[in-house]
């Protein structure tokens, strides 16, 4: 099955044509971008090759509605990129399980969603009584927000606040949800953090945001 089209887009003020086609077989993609106009003017763009995988990367997204993974470029340039892709399936991060995990004498209980929600156990915090955003350059900012996104709800049980290290076990925590992902994402994507919600020092909410390794 393929597929062409022609879209615009406006970078700094400038209108640039693209030529966009991809063909799909099975779980495989080719796909292609051509630029059609003010090629002298694309080429000032810091990274315009970087620029064109953009491109077609997230226009093939939202075609196909999935992740890929880039399996070998054949044509790289100023003004073509073409490229074979493979669609992979992620993990459902908004499935409505729980997972257990043993850390040191405790579990942590990790479940998923699409946005934050009331705590379980909310300790009073002036400087933290609602969601934070994570300071993220516009530019990034515009490319992260193209992709989907999902919340983390972890949380101790069973736990006597009085007997631990609350710094120790919040850091503890994150870096078991760091684990996590990076095993259930592998090397082709990262997990980007746009949220911070931490309910106590035993239950925190994260918003994350999933995009290509190297995008």
């Amino acid at each position: 099955m393929s597929s062409q089209k022609r879209i615009i887009e406006n970078i700094d003020d400038v209108d640039y044509q693209f030529h966009i086609s991809s063909e799909k077989n099975g779980k495989n993609i080719i796909g292609n971008i051509e630029l059609l106009n003010h090629f002298d003017k694309f080429k000032e763009i810091e990274r315009c090759d970087l620029l064109l995988k953009r491109i077609l990367y997230f226009n093939l997204y939202k075609k196909y509605k999935n992740y890929l993974i880039l399996k070998i470029a054949t044509i790289e340039s100023e003004n073509q990129f073409t490229a074979h892709y493979t669609e992979t399936e992620l993990f459902n991060f908004t499935k409505k399980e729980t997972t257990e995990i043993q850390i040191e004498s405790s579990i942590l209980s990790l479940s998923f969603g699409t946005d934050f929600k009331k705590c379980d156990n909310k300790k009073s915090n002036p400087l933290n009584l609602s969601p934070s955003k994570i300071l993220i350059d516009k530019y990034s900012e515009d490319i992260i927000n193209l992709f989907d996104g999902f919340v983390v709800y972890a949380k101790i049980n069973n736990i006597n606040e009085n007997e631990v290290n609350s710094h120790s076990t919040l850091n503890l925590i994150n870096s078991s949800i760091d684990k996590f992902l990076k095993d259930k994402l592998g090397e082709s994507f990262l997990f980007v953090l746009t949220e911070n919600f931490d309910c106590s020092n035993f239950e925190v909410q994260k918003k994350y945001k999933i995009i290509p390794n190297g995008f």
